[in-house]
């Protein structure tokens, strides 16, 4: 079941029939969430997208649902691949993951 958030919308409001459609949207959306491991967090991002879209206009829940799986999806923390280790002398890491040294003999997570 979906939650409820609290949000300030001077003087605007969705009608019954726009709501029904912005909770499909989001229940979509938090079970999207909760199935990829993210965390609950994500679900405040995923509504604040949908409200903010349904306000421009948008109506269409698989829309609705997609834009804020995006918007969560560059939102969420990435976790830093571990090292491969090959063989005992030949490791790979991803070059972009600041907690590995550049020396082979170093590549100690910290």
């Amino acid at each position: 079941m979906g939650q409820v958030l609290q949000f300030s919308r001077r003087d605007k409001t969705f009608d019954a029939e726009t709501t029904a459609v912005l909770i499909s949207a989001y229940e979509k959306a938090t079970a999207a969430i909760e199935k990829s491991g993210q965390p609950c967090i994500m679900h405040e991002v995923a509504a604040r997208r949908i409200i903010a879209m349904a306000s421009k206009g948008e109506r269409n829940p698989d829309r609705l649902c997609a834009a804020a799986l995006a918007t969560v999806a560059k939102s969420a923390p990435q976790r830093p691949r571990p090292p491969i280790r090959l063989s005992p002398a030949l490791v790979v890491v991803d070059a972009t993951d600041r907690r590995w040294s550049d020396r082979p003999s170093d590549l100690v997570a910290d």
